[in-house]
C-alpha cells in the first residue's frame, strides 16, 4: 500500500455514557459491514470512559467518500444515530472530531490505552476481510504496540 491510503477517525463523546453491545453491533451491521463491501480496508471502534474512536482505512479518499456521500450511507446511519442516543451517545452533537489523514504513524491517535470493542478480528468480519493479513493487533498479540503493521 503508498501513501494514499487515508484513515478515517470518527471522534465521539460518551459523556460518561457507556457504550454496550448493541450499540457496538448497530454501528458493525450498518456503518462498518457497508463500508467493508464498498471498498474499506480496515478498522475497528475503540473506547475508554470519556471517548469512542471510529477508525476505518480507506485505499484512497475517492473510495471513501463514494461510501460517505452515498445515500445508502445516510439510510444506514440512522439505526446508529437511535441506538446510540438511546444509550445517551447523541449524533451529531456529541461528535467533537473527524479526521481524514494519509496513514502515517504522526497522525494517528494513540489507541493504545482504549479498550477495542471491535477489531477486524471479530469473528463476523473474518468474511470481509480484503487483504487476509491486515490486521488490527491490540486484542490478540500481546506485543501490538511494538508493531509496525496494525491499523
Amino acid at each position: 500500500m503508498g501513501l494514499d491510503v487515508v484513515s478515517r477517525y470518527w471522534c465521539v463523546s460518551t459523556r460518561g455514557n457507556e457504550i454496550t453491545e448493541a450499540m457496538i453491533q448497530v454501528w458493525k451491521e450498518n456503518f462498518f459491514f457497508h463500508a467493508l463491501d464498498n471498498g474499506c480496508i480496515s478498522g475497528g471502534l475503540f473506547g475508554d470512559e470519556d471517548t469512542i474512536i471510529a477508525v476505518s482505512v480507506w485505499p484512497d479518499i475517492e473510495t471513501m467518500n463514494a461510501v460517505l456521500d452515498s445515500d445508502a450511507y445516510e439510510q444506514l446511519s440512522l439505526p446508529i444515530i437511535a441506538s446510540w442516543g438511546t444509550g445517551g451517545i447523541n449524533i451529531p452533537d456529541d461528535v467533537y472530531l473527524v479526521v481524514n489523514s494519509l496513514l502515517q504513524e504522526e497522525f494517528i491517535p494513540d489507541l493504545r490505552n482504549m479498550k477495542a470493542l471491535l477489531t477486524m478480528s471479530d469473528p463476523d468480519l473474518q468474511s470481509r476481510r480484503i487483504l487476509p493479513n491486515y490486521e488490527v493487533y491490540i486484542e490478540d498479540d500481546p506485543n501490538w504496540q511494538n508493531r509496525n503493521d496494525w491499523v
